[in-house]
């Protein structure tokens, strides 16, 4: 990725909060509930985003990659809603604004890996 540091570095941030925060709230459902399967898929689904923003080695087989896309967007698009209720320039919709920016890198990162272009 031709992004500068400091962006990378903003973006791998976002994504390692969005990782804690799902992790944290998979321990809160019971194993076997849609809750749970939720937030083990989007944590899963952020690793291999970040994996990938790292350009560390793909590891992941194109079924895994194109099971993460659909939890990405739906992060983007759960974020964007929410952002609406806020004003510009608050610290909630500044946080929801680098939510949504790191979503859209790592679904960037992900269709380029599925589509084959590195």
């Amino acid at each position: 990725m031709d992004k500068p540091n400091t962006e990378l570095a903003g973006a791998l941030e976002v994504l390692a909060n969005a990782i804690r925060t799902a992790e944290t709230y998979q321990a809160k459902f019971a194993e076997g509930t849609p809750q749970h399967s939720l937030q083990r898929n989007r944590a899963k689904a952020l690793r291999i985003s970040r994996e990938l923003l790292l350009e560390q080695p793909n590891l992941h087989t194109r079924e895994e990659l194109e099971q993460a896309l659909p939890p990405v967007a739906s992060l983007m698009h759960k974020s964007e809603k929410a952002r609406t209720h806020f004003e510009a320039g608050t610290g909630q919709y500044r946080r929801l604004s680098g939510i949504i920016w790191a979503m859209e890198l790592a679904q960037a990162r992900l269709t380029e890996e599925l589509s084959g272009t590195n």
